[in-house]
């Protein structure tokens, strides 16, 4: 709540101050966290429903690894896969129909679709993760503007909060070729 009983007219004066703010170019974003009745985007941290449905987050994850071969299919906690502690975080972030597993291998492929992901089957050639997501961007016929959202599939311990932190970036803010969480 915004915590205090607002005269009217400072009520006014705080919504006209915000119009003005969302207009300045290059501004940086604001999202009430906690309900509000100004006129500000609003979102949470911890919820398990996506704030806005215009995102995908891509999980590239190949078995090829040269540092640690079959590294995603690695039972680490309570018979879960790497990759599927990592697709939970997803899920619990944006909702299973935002979260698409990438890979070129069909023993990943398999056990994802065994924990109900969807995967797209993408090229053994491609050099990096990116160049995975991009295939994916193209085989499910998203738009050219979908923001993606690009999750490691090692990384299992990742707040779902950023999850969703890093899409609002990116959505807010369209100029934006990338957002990074730190």
């Amino acid at each position: 709540c915004d915590g205090t009983e607002e005269r009217a007219e400072d009520k006014h004066f705080i919504n006209r101050s915000l119009e003005e703010y969302f207009r300045v170019e290059g501004r940086r974003p604001v999202t009430a966290i906690t309900p509000t009745d100004y006129q500000v985007p609003q979102g949470c941290l911890f919820s398990t429903t996506p704030i806005d449905r215009t995102y995908l987050v891509v999980i590239p994850a190949r078995y090829a690894s040269t540092r640690f071969p079959g590294k995603p299919l690695v039972k680490v906690w309570q018979d879960k896969t790497l990759l599927e502690l990592v697709w939970d975080q997803c899920v619990s972030a944006v909702g299973s129909e935002n979260v698409v597993v990438a890979t070129d291998d069909d023993r990943i492929a398999d056990v994802a679709r065994g924990f109900g992901a969807d995967v797209v089957m993408t090229s053994p050639d491609h050099e990096n993760g990116t160049e995975r997501i991009a295939e994916v961007v193209s085989v499910k016929g998203w738009p050219a503007d979908t923001v993606v959202v690009n999750l490691q599939g090692d990384e299992p311990l990742i707040p779902k909060s950023l999850i969703e932190l890093t899409a609002q970036g990116l959505l807010q803010n369209a100029d934006a070729g990338m957002s990074s969480v730190c």
